[in-house]
């Protein structure tokens, strides 16, 4: 029997995957770092509340050591059509499966962001809203969601027709299994892939690669090269 989509609490989902929960930390450590330039009492004050609001504190974890984390980004062999949500969590899902792996977790960056924002208008949209509310406990649900690789483009499908409208909300990141790297999909649809082992950059990008896709270093120009529809 095929697994369902499931959620966990936010120090479980950084939990199933420590080097996601790592780099996390990073991210959340260099916002909250003391800037080089004078801040004003305001900007001071919004940098405490965050820290105290929206940053993990992860027992047994640090953060990844400053400029320890490189980035790839990655195009896939197909344009941005209806189609290319789904397009794109079968090829991925298609290469993972290669790889031996089974369960991708997606987690918001931030501790107190929100899955889903304001209703919305937009028809596709707010079906895509609905589809995620209703897998997850509560709007304010700020944990992670695991998704098999089998229901990995129905998610996408989901997951990229809402925050194409909202993309302030597609900073979510992923991870496979234990593996020492994460992923996030951009507004643009294209795939960043975190890393800090030289190894492990290339085991994934031969993947890429071997099935089609290509790296590229503008998300923005690569969309409005792709050719018009037929």
């Amino acid at each position: 029997m095929e697994k369902e989509i499931a959620v966990v609490m936010r120090n479980q989902a950084l939990q199933t995957n420590r080097w996601l929960g790592q780099y996390l930390l990073s991210l959340q450590a260099f916002e909250k770092a003391k800037p080089s330039f004078p801040e004003t009492r305001e900007d001071k004050a919004e940098r405490t509340r965050f820290a105290k609001t929206q940053c993990d504190k992860i027992p047994g974890l640090d953060p990844l050591p400053a400029h320890a984390v490189h980035e790839r980004t990655y195009a896939p062999p197909f344009r941005w059509d209806k189609e290319y949500p789904k397009r794109l969590g079968s090829a991925i899902a298609g290469i993972f499966s290669i790889m031996g792996f089974q369960t991708l977790v997606f987690l918001p960056i931030y501790r107190g962001a929100k899955w889903v924002g304001d209703a919305s208008s937009d028809p596709q949209v707010h079906q895509a809203q609905a589809t995620i509310l209703s897998l997850i406990p509560e709007k304010s649900f700020d944990g992670g969601v695991l998704v098999p690789l089998g229901l990995l483009d129905n998610w996408l499908l989901n997951l990229l027709t809402m925050t194409s409208e909202s993309p302030e909300l597609a900073r979510i990141l992923f991870a496979v299994d234990d593996q020492a790297t994460a992923f996030h999909i951009c507004q643009h649809g294209i795939l960043h892939q975190f890393f800090a082992d030289e190894a492990m950059r290339r085991r994934f990008e031969e993947s890429w690669l071997a099935h089609g896709f290509q790296e590229i270093d503008n998300c923005r120009g690569w969309v409005d090269a792709q050719p018009p529809p037929c």
